[in-house]
C-alpha cells in the first residue's frame, strides 16, 4: 500500500508544480498587451468625439484650438 500512496503523492506535486507554471504563462501574457496592426485603422482625420471636461479643465481646451460646442 505505501508504494502506491507514495506515487499517488509524487503525482500529486508534479501535478500541482506543472498547473502553477502554467499558470505563470498565463499570466505573464496577460500583463504584457501585444499590438495588433490593422489594414484600416478604426480612428482617422475625420473621427469626432465628445469630450466632457470639468469646469478648470475648459481653459486648456481652448488653447488647443478645438472645435468646441457648449450647451
Amino acid at each position: 500500500m505505501d508504494s502506491k500512496t507514495d506515487l499517488i503523492e509524487k503525482a500529486a506535486t508534479a501535478l500541482l508544480k506543472y498547473v502553477s507554471k502554467q499558470q505563470e504563462k498565463k499570466n505573464i501574457t496577460k500583463d504584457k498587451p501585444v499590438s495588433i496592426p490593422l489594414k484600416h485603422p478604426l480612428y482617422d482625420a475625420s473621427t469626432e468625439i465628445c469630450l466632457i471636461t470639468k469646469d478648470p479643465h475648459k481653459e486648456l481646451v481652448a488653447s488647443k484650438n478645438l472645435n468646441v460646442y457648449e450647451r
